[in-house]
């Protein structure tokens, strides 16, 4: 069958239509090719993360893109530490510019849940809002609270917030945006005229073949459109509330008490606490013993009790010297009681005191208990009177048996030499007093003999 001249013109005017479809095509391709490869995740936030991107002026370590410096709130720094962090000061006023603000908060509290309901009250007074918690009770008790609010209130939300506990952490950072809203925005009127130029297409097309092509690329392309629309939303949202992520933990208190036990001679009803140490009296003397129980800790501390089973005595019977038992022991404060008895014989005491730790509202923490304990002995002597007759006469025994007993010792002594000293005097009187020839003495037999027998003896 011959074509027509008209199915010939309908044929080259499709062919030319279907190469404008694909040149099109073509172009939004390449329109949307950096929106394809370009990292996505730099226009995704992470609400949680502590530093959102390296270009954050306040707690990042990194150095970003120099843009406007003169525009960019001065760089700081992030704090943390186990002690009380002051919240830092951060530049809010930035004309011109779309920056995210961020901050990361941890700080500790004696009571998490009044320091939550108090951290939303303080927020709401801004005008913000709370985004988010996560609570957890216990001894162990956390809560961690996301909070909305507007730009001009950031370095206001932070203030009131470091007043409900001790910042522990903190972490905050200011991302300017400003170029990735523009370049998103440039993406999204690239790939809606894409859009706009697919459906004009699709509109004229005719054939099943060549409607089905367009409808799968104008999916994509819408697909994509919508996708760059929301992560723009995404960074404008950022960009018109601050967030605030704070967590509270529970303070982990460390209380403590100390007694410290002193005594002195006498009665004064305590004036003289605290005393010294005694370590040896004479009996019958009036002795005074003071107890200083001291907060050591850092938590107030009630129901104090003090007891010495030794003594037989309980902290209600003591005399009060200085401060009030009944009343909460701050930390650093003391109070001071007396006892008072009289050394009749050897002192021993073994005193326990004990505390139970307390809230600022006065409650128990914890069911926790606290104490201390000092023990010692105070030695007594019977008191030197005047010497009586037998005290004299006890002396003098005591001297005669001193002398006897150092007599019978030299004696013992001198006993081996007693016997050569007898043989030594009678050869001495026997011996002749007379010279032989030579000038030497000659002994007589008869004293020859005697010595023999002494010998033999």
């Amino acid at each position: 069958m011959k074509r027509t001249v008209p199915d010939l013109k309908r044929l080259i005017a499709l062919l030319l239509a279907f190469a404008m479809v694909a040149a099109a095509c073509a172009s939004g391709d390449e329109a949307l090719s950096d929106a394809e490869t370009a990292p996505t995740e730099s226009l995704s936030y992470d609400p949680n993360a502590a530093n959102i991107s390296n270009r954050s002026i306040l707690g990042s370590t990194g150095e970003g893109e120099n843009v406007q410096d003169a525009q960019q709130p001065p760089k700081g720094d992030e704090f943390s530490g186990d002690g009380g962090v002051e919240p830092a000061v951060l530049q809010t006023d930035v004309i011109g510019r779309d920056i995210i603000y961020f901050a990361q908060l941890q700080m500790s509290a004696a009571d998490v849940a009044d320091a939550s309901r108090e951290a939303s009250r303080l927020i709401q007074g801004l005008g913000g809002f709370l985004f988010g918690q996560q609570s957890q009770g216990g001894a162990n008790a956390t809560s961690t609270l996301t909070f909305k609010v507007f730009p001009k209130d950031f370095q206001e939300a932070l203030d009131r917030l470091g007043s409900i506990g001790e910042i522990r952490s903190q972490s905050i950072t200011a991302d300017d945006v400003t170029e990735r809203i523009v370049d998103i925005e440039s993406r999204i009127v690239t790939a809606q005229a894409s859009v706009t130029r697919l459906q004009a297409f699709l509109a004229e097309a005719s054939d099943i073949n060549t409607i089905a092509t367009l409808e799968k690329q104008l999916l994509e392309r819408e697909t994509q459109l919508e996708t760059l629309r929301g992560q723009l939303r995404t960074l404008e949202d950022q960009v018109a509330l601050a967030t605030i992520v704070l967590s509270i933990v529970q303070k982990n208190s460390a209380p403590s008490i100390d007694l410290f036990v002193t005594h002195y001679e006498g009665h004064n009803t305590g004036v003289s606490c605290p005393g010294g140490e005694l370590f040896r009296i004479e009996q019958e003397t009036p002795v005074t013993i003071c107890y200083e129980i001291m907060n050591t800790g850092d938590t107030a501390l009630a129901n104090i009790e003090l007891i010495d089973a030794t003594l037989d005595i309980e902290l209600d019977e003591l005399t009060l010297v200085s401060g009030d038992p009944t009343a909460p022991l701050e930390p650093g404060d003391s109070f001071v009681v007396a006892h008072e008895l009289v050394a009749s014989e050897n002192i021993r005491f073994n005193t326990n005191v004990s505390a139970t730790p307390v809230d600022d509202e006065g409650e128990p923490i914890g069911g926790r208990t606290v104490g201390d304990t000092d023990s010692g002995i105070i030695t007594t002597f019977e008191p030197e009177g005047i010497p009586t007759f037998m005290d004299g006469l006890a002396a003098s025994l005591e001297v005669f048996v001193a002398v006897m007993l150092y007599a019978v010792l030299l004696l013992g002594a001198a006993l081996p030499f007693l016997g050569l000293a007898l043989v030594i005097w009678l050869v001495w009187r026997r011996w002749p007093r007379r010279n032989d020839g030579a000038g030497s003495p000659v002994p007589d037999a008869d004293v020859e003999g005697d010595v023999e027998e002494l010998v033999d003896a």
